[in-house]
């Protein structure tokens, strides 16, 4: 799967990562978007003179009332707007949210405003830990179309492409790469989002002891999988990362065998197909392991099927999967 090149999250977008905002394209300016955004800003605008005609007229009833000389009109004034700019800007993460409807979402609106109040913390103090420096880039027009649309802003100037990515992962699941980082530190991630996610990887990768556990994890089942489908010996207590250079080393070394090659490229990712839960679900099969899987492939291939070719049905695969082990089929 490729990632962004400047946070290097996946996935990427086709014109634009959803998670910094990079645009892949120029083309995907959005015109009529930027209409609207203008629309929108004068509306605010207008709310912004409607409250302080409001406050003058409040303010001129109470020195009248109390006899005070208008020139002292001045000064009041002047505090009010200085208390009330500090105001704004320490309850902008605030004014930024409102309820989308949507109970998941809005279950971690508050946890979302302590997160962008203690990254506003981080910056000011210049010492960014859970964040990259891109966050505090101006949001871009697809992210708050995106957002527009969830209804989770209310459209302030000040959202960043950070705040808006965090927006728009409330509402998307984690990547499966982020589910292993966290169910490999025991995170719990049932009901999880993206954005929640994002924020307990980096709290974990921030500690150098995690850094290293993580770097000298076990090799995956996959990985060992390919050891045994080139007849490999797989060596004993073999990590994650000494897994993933043998794998490729053997690639490169052994560009002669293409066939063998393609035919495990698409053992894998016909295997990935069957392990995604919505895969699953549309098939109404429960998870399948690797030696059923295996056992499976094995039969087909004597019978006759190719794995050589990317178009390898799954359908057979399926059928001979529930062939073996018939309770894997949901009733």
């Amino acid at each position: 799967m490729k990632k962004c090149p400047r946070c290097g999250l996946p996935p990427e977008g086709e014109l634009e990562c959803r998670y910094c905002g990079l645009v892949f394209s120029e083309d995907i300016k959005n015109q009529n978007f930027q209409k609207k955004l203008k629309k929108l800003n004068w509306f605010q605008w207008r709310q912004q003179i409607l409250k302080w005609f409001i406050i003058l007229i409040i303010v001129f009833t109470v020195f009248a009332y109390l006899g005070l000389p208008f020139w002292l009109m001045v000064p009041v004034i002047i505090v009010i707007l200085y208390f009330s700019s500090q105001a704004k800007n320490g309850n902008d993460v605030t004014n930024q949210l409102k309820s989308s409807g949507n109970k998941p979402i809005d279950k971690e609106l508050d946890w979302l405003k302590e997160r962008w109040e203690r990254v506003e913390r981080e910056k000011e103090l210049g010492d960014l830990k859970t964040v990259d420096q891109w966050y505090f880039d101006e949001a871009t027009e697809r992210q708050l179309a995106r957002i527009k649309k969830n209804g989770t802003y209310i459209g302030s100037t000040k959202l960043t492409k950070g705040k808006a990515s965090d927006l728009i992962g409330l509402s998307e699941k984690p990547e499966e790469g982020s589910e292993e980082i966290l169910k490999f530190f025991r995170v719990p991630t049932k009901g999880i989002s993206e954005t929640r996610a994002r924020e307990e990887i980096a709290k974990i990768f921030s500690d150098p002891e995690k850094v290293k556990a993580w770097k000298a994890r076990p090799a995956t089942q996959m990985q060992k999988e390919f050891f045994r489908f080139f007849n490999q010996e797989i060596p004993r207590d073999i990590t994650y990362e000494t897994a993933s250079r043998y794998i490729n080393d053997y690639h490169m070394e052994h560009e002669e065998e293409e066939d063998k090659l393609d035919e495990w490229d698409n053992y894998e990712c016909i295997y990935d197909d069957i392990d995604d839960p919505d895969f699953r679900k549309d098939w109404r099969i429960k998870k399948v392991s690797l030696p059923i899987y295996r056992q499976a492939i094995e039969m087909l291939k004597s019978e006759g099927m190719s794995l050589s070719e990317p178009s390898t049905d799954h359908d057979r695969v399926i059928e001979k999967i529930v062939e073996i082990k018939p309770d894997i089929q949901k009733k």
